[in-house]
């Protein structure tokens, strides 16, 4: 490597490619859109636990790491459009880019507050929380 924001940079690809799989493995048997939700924020947060160091320095907001974390975050917005429209899971009236942007933003600011202090929630909250805005809103139920 040519120096240690390439190096950076390849272990973070190396890492979104994981976790692309390991969502795709995750959602594979959902018996519905609220199972494969469950599934795909149960495999995230368990991603961040184990990548907790990456995660914690990719959305650290220092300048070396903001580029690699935008195109990280496009790339993710991309796949979810692309598996949205391919599954024909896109909300009457909804722009599907802007669906893929808000899904990606939610998912990556909470796992990144996260990441930066597991005492803040459990495990067990995060995802309970991250399915319920996704599927419900902010509404209580």
């Amino acid at each position: 490597f040519k120096d240690k924001q390439a190096l950076f940079t390849e272990i973070v690809l190396d890492a979104v490619e994981a976790l692309r799989e390991r969502l795709a493995r995750a959602t594979a048997g959902a018996r519905d859109d609220a199972d494969a939700v469950e599934r795909h924020a149960a495999a995230l947060v368990d991603f961040a636990a184990d990548n907790r160091a990456l995660i914690r320095v990719l959305f650290s907001g220092e300048a070396e790491t903001t580029a690699l974390e935008h195109d990280v975050l496009n790339t993710l917005a991309e796949s979810i459009a692309k598996t949205r429209s391919a599954q024909g899971r896109v909300p009457s009236g909804a722009n599907l880019g802007v669906l893929a942007q808000a899904v990606v933003g939610m998912y990556a600011r909470v796992i990144a507050w996260w990441a930066f202090d597991p005492t803040r929630a459990t495990r067990e909250q995060v995802i309970a929380t991250l399915v319920h805005i996704q599927l419900r809103g902010t509404r209580s139920d």
